[in-house]
């Protein structure tokens, strides 16, 4: 019997809810839990319950984060958090405890507002990245709770905004997508001569190539005409949206990591060459007193 209670421990301990690790861009996680689509949840089992959500919550108010979405600590399911005394444009330093943020599961947006708008985001999944990203300003959403209970509810503002970056993590987006920010990402602490400059660069040059030949093609193509004249979107959308597919978004954000690693070590370099630069003694002559003379403390 005794093998069967170690077998009791350990699947308790497994169900045991932590803090968890951070899937960062920079060190070495599984990074591609951020491009692939979580899995919707048929129902809200125990496991969910009793492990997902509340380590979830536990790593939210560890890391003192407004969000965070169940593939940002590689848990494969459709679930995020939320603060719930947001505040406009502060991306950290929440203060708080697992009680303080609100838990949605199977997270939908149902309606949006025409209106947007323009701001700098930040993610704890792209460190010292900001980027410039258009949100819907007024959104209609839907969800289940632990209670298993639907709710609908109306955002708006800096929560609709929240809530809109973390459902694009569900979904395989984020915040260094192309699709998301049109390229417009830089580092929150700039770094000269970057090679995250040298790629955006690269990628927005081939992104107005891109575009270019498809204003020529709709200049002479009427049936291509027709069909962007027709669609929802307006003729810059259109032309992004045929060209950002798959393989360029995965190119990208391929690119723009490899990018980061390089810069971060490069710093990393910087950094080491100036403390040995400053830890350096100075020359033996410079140090050493005259022969015979007396130093100033001793007069």
């Amino acid at each position: 019997m005794a093998h069967l209670k170690k077998l009791s421990e350990r699947l308790s301990m497994q169900m045991k809810p932590t803090v968890k690790k951070l899937v960062t861009i920079l060190d070495g996680s599984d990074e591609s839990t951020l491009q692939i689509e979580s899995n919707r949840l048929p129902n809200i089992t125990r496991k969910c319950k009793e492990l997902y959500i509340p380590s979830l919550l536990m790593t939210a108010a560890y890391n003192k984060l407004p969000c965070l979405s169940a593939t940002q600590i590689g848990i494969d399911i459709s679930a995020m958090v939320v603060h719930k005394n947001l505040e406009p444009n502060k991306w950290s330093d929440y203060i708080g405890i697992e009680s303080d943020y609100n838990v949605y599961i199977n997270p939908l947006i149902k309606n949006i507002s025409k209106e947007r708008d323009l701001q700098l985001e930040e993610c704890p999944s792209f460190p010292n990245i900001q980027a410039e990203i258009y949100r819907y300003k007024n959104i209609d959403i839907k969800y289940k709770n632990l209670q298993d209970q639907e709710i609908e509810e109306s955002l708006e503002g800096f929560n609709a905004r929240i809530f809109q970056k973390s459902i694009d993590l569900l979904w395989g987006f984020n915040i260094i997508s192309f699709s998301v920010t049109n390229g417009k990402i830089k580092y929150k602490n700039p770094i000269e001569n970057s090679v995250l400059d040298e790629v955006l660069e690269e990628f927005n040059k081939r992104m107005a190539e891109a575009k270019s030949r498809l204003e020529d093609r709709y200049i002479v193509d009427e049936s291509f005409k027709e069909n962007v004249d027709k669609s929802d979107a307006d003729k810059n959308e259109y032309f992004e949206r045929v060209i950002l597919d798959y393989e360029f978004e995965l190119e990208f954000f391929q690119n723009v990591s490899e990018a980061m690693k390089e810069d971060l070590l490069e710093e990393k370099k910087d950094d080491k060459s100036e403390l040995d630069y400053e830890s350096e003694p100075e020359p033996e002559t410079k140090r050493r007193s005259k022969p015979n003379s007396k130093s100033n403390t001793h007069k």
